[in-house]
């Protein structure tokens, strides 16, 4: 179990501490502040073995120096030392020192301690950050009875959301006991991020309603960890599955999402707008409020919590929504809202989808809602002919635009027996994918009870050719009209207007302030060869194209047009773009290659610049000159953009992955071109996906962009084209 955190939450004197902790449970930390911050820390040891690691940064005076520190059993402490003096100080070359340090740890020791300390050099003196821990093995972690735990005894009414105390305690508050597995949750990398913060927001671990701290966009959030914001402030909230929370002004929710499949969070007070970015096919997202429980899959909601009713309003899709108390269940679509209180739940009503959307400002209006549409038939094989058991194929349609997925049914005669218990349908695609599989109901037909399987999936599909897939195909029914097994499947096409992932989506603003620059040697004329891939694709197939840069003879460009704004070359068997004003440069190879469906792969570095950046590979850059662009940010951001004639098109926003390295360090990128889907993948690891048709074919390039007047120099190496394997 991996405990970490970021100290202090915003840079003191440009001096921050990231780090995490394996082999101990940590209770809340004590913070003070002065020429040196410090934080104290108490805890258990938990392991046999005791790491303290993480990444020592310091953006500004003379220089830093970072000591860390381990000792179990009062022994010779193991260290690690380093230093960074710049000739012009660290304004124009940051620091940004990864460190690590592992000791073991006897079954018989009872005590350890580590202490990580960053001092900065400044004109009027030294600054510093300090984390210092003391560790026992029979450390009982404080239950300490705070001010509401008592008042909980003497009123049901205790929490303070707004300022007055009208709040029931509901929600699950860990207390760290000993010997119990809560001392680790509580300080668990919960894998959610903040990707914007407006205003006053703050963070504090459970068990402890008076350790409040301020929120900065590094600041890790632990599972049962509470964010909440304050008057005229808004925080957003990244998941490593894309989705995004938005909390609007005096709203408090308490984060649990470890990384298995279903991840919860809890609704405290006030206004929260939700968007799963893709679907879920192995888990869920929960809501949980005072009166209701919101469950969600690929969907677009608002949930409001007053502490005596709970509201929910689906924007897009659907979500099931079921009461605390009576235990009704409700499914909700898009336009309709349901209320909650201890009575139960309302009846559904209508109210306007935009309206609600842009209370939420500029933050929520990236993503286009869907409107309402009428399920249509997409596949039907019924007929009122007799019918056999166990057919010999499973019927196949296809798709050829992304649709949700409203109803599915299949038919069950079994030579008028019907079928004892009920099972699941799934759809699987070309590529062995399966969505789904989903639960049916049972309903009689033709005087014969549970011969109808039917199942409203609600759930979006990407394009594709699919496979039904039923449960019990020994008593499917079939004849020679409908060839394989009666099914009828009904939904609507998710275009580029609804969202999801066709996501090409509304005009959005650059991510660049400035304009856009791209270079490339010659020829100045294209000339087409363009790669298709097999029609199944699932590894990598022949080799197209490589550079390790080594040969500063390759055919890139050398400079850059406009040296004001950044350059371009090789360096140390590098690719290097370095930009110093805010926009983008690009560059590609001298081939005029064009690609259609391939894989590329680039390893990239930040050398040296602001974390607030973009920087990765340019895609299908047509002969008009538009393309698309895949980016990563030193923060640990991603996103995909397209650019038609000058103009920046939004299709995934700024999304953070946990997979991703942060700040001077390198990454491995991989994307998968095939027709107008696109897979992204972070060092091995897949962090999403995105459809879109506007450019079939085009150019590669690498890319990188400062979103200031801080230079943003990224590097790059062994660079990679296959075609789509098999």
């Amino acid at each position: 179990m991996t405990l970490a955190d970021v100290f202090p939450a915003e840079p003191f004197n440009g001096l921050q501490v990231s780090y995490s902790v394996s082999g101990a449970g940590l209770s809340a930390p004590k913070d003070s502040e002065g020429f040196t911050c410090y934080r104290e820390l108490e805890g258990k040891l938990t392991g046999n073995e005791l790491t303290v690691s993480g990444t020592a940064s310091a953006g500004s005076g003379w220089g830093a120096t970072i000591d860390v520190s381990v000792s179990v059993n009062g022994q010779e402490p193991k260290s690690f030392h380093q230093e960074k003096f710049p000739k012009n100080g660290l304004a124009g070359d940051v620091m940004n020192q990864p460190f690590s340090v592992t000791v073991p740890v006897p079954s018989d020791a009872k005590e350890a301690s580590f202490t990580i300390s960053l001092e900065g050099s400044y004109n009027a003196g030294s600054r510093g950050v300090v984390v210092e821990a003391s560790l026992n093995r029979s450390y009982s972690m404080p239950v300490e009875e705070t001010k509401i735990d008592a008042a909980a005894k003497t009123s049901e009414k205790t929490y303070c959301c707004k300022g007055s105390c009208n709040y029931k305690r509901w929600w699950p508050e860990t207390k760290s006991e000993e010997g119990s597995d809560s001392v680790l949750k509580t300080m668990s990398d919960s894998g959610a991020r903040f990707s914007g913060l407006t205003g006053e927001v703050s963070i504090r671990p459970a068990g402890n309603e008076y350790a409040w701290r301020g929120a900065g966009l590094k600041s890790i959030i632990n599972i049962d960890d509470h964010v909440r914001t304050g008057e005229d402030s808004r925080a957003i909230i990244s998941f490593p599955d894309m989705t995004t929370f938005i909390l609007n002004p005096e709203s408090e929710v308490v984060i649990d999402a470890p990384p298995e499949k279903d991840s919860k969070i809890a609704l405290v007070c006030g206004k929260v707008w939700t968007n799963l970015k893709k679907m879920i096919k192995d888990g869920s997202m929960e809501v949980q409020m005072s009166q209701a429980t919101v469950g969600i899959k690929g969907t677009t909601i608002v949930c409001e919590e007053t502490g005596d009713s709970s509201t929910l309003k689906v924007l897009e899709g659907t979500a099931s929504f079921k009461s605390r108390y009576s235990g009704e269940e409700v499914l909700v679509r898009a336009g309709e809202m349901v209320t909650a209180t201890e009575s139960g739940l309302s009846r559904s009503q209508s109210f306007d989808i935009e309206t609600e959307n842009a209370d939420f400002g500029p933050y929520a209006s990236k993503i286009d809602i869907a409107k309402p549409k009428e399920s249509e038939v997409i596949y039907d094989s019924w007929n009122i002919d007799s019918v056999n058991n166990a057919p010999a194929c499973s019927p196949v349609f296809a798709i050829d635009e992304p649709h949700m997925i409203t109803y599915i049914d299949t038919y069950h005669w079994n030579w008028g027996k019907g079928t004892t218990s009920a099972g699941t349908i799934a759809l699987k695609n070309g590529d062995g994918e399966i969505f789904g599989p989903w639960a049916v109901t049972l309903e009689s037909g033709s005087g014969v009870a549970n011969v109808w399987w039917i199942s409203h999936p609600d759930e979006f599909i990407p394009a594709g050719t699919y496979s039904v897939v039923d449960s019990d195909p020994d008593t499917w029914s079939w004849n020679s009209q409908s060839s394989c097994g009666f099914t009828k499947i009904e939904g609507y096409a998710y275009d580029s207007e609804a969202g999801g992932l066709a996501t090409s989506l509304s005009k959005s603003q650059s991510p660049y302030a400035g304009e856009v620059e791209g270079s490339a040697s010659s020829p100045s004329i294209e000339t087409i060869s363009t790669i298709d891939a097999p029609s199944a694709s699932s590894g990598l197939g022949e080799l197209l194209y490589s550079d390790d840069f080594s040969d500063m003879n390759s055919g890139w460009a050398r400079k850059s047009s406009d040296p004001d704004k950044g350059n371009m070359g090789y360096e140390n068997g590098r690719y290097n773009i370095i930009r110093k004003k805010p926009g983008l440069s690009w560059s590609y190879p001298p081939d005029s290659q064009i690609f259609k469906d391939f894989v590329i792969e680039a390893e990239t570095s930040q050398e040296e610049g602001p974390d607030n950046n973009q920087y990765g590979l340019v895609l299908r850059r047509d002969t008009s000159g538009n393309y698309y662009c895949f980016q990563i940010s030193g923060t640990g951001n991603y996103r995909f953009d397209i650019n038609q004639k000058g103009q920046w098109t939004e299709i995934v926003p700024n999304t953070w992955s946990s997979k991703i390295n942060v700040g001077n360090a390198k990454n491995i990128l991989r994307v998968k071109c095939k027709g107008d889907r696109f897979t992204f993948y972070a060092n091995g690891a897949k962090i999403g996906e995105a459809q879109d048709s506007n450019i079939p074919a085009g150019r590669i390039g690498l890319a990188a962009g400062a979103l200031d007047n801080q230079t943003v120099h990224i590097s790059f190496d062994n660079l990679k084209i296959w075609a789509m394997g098999l």
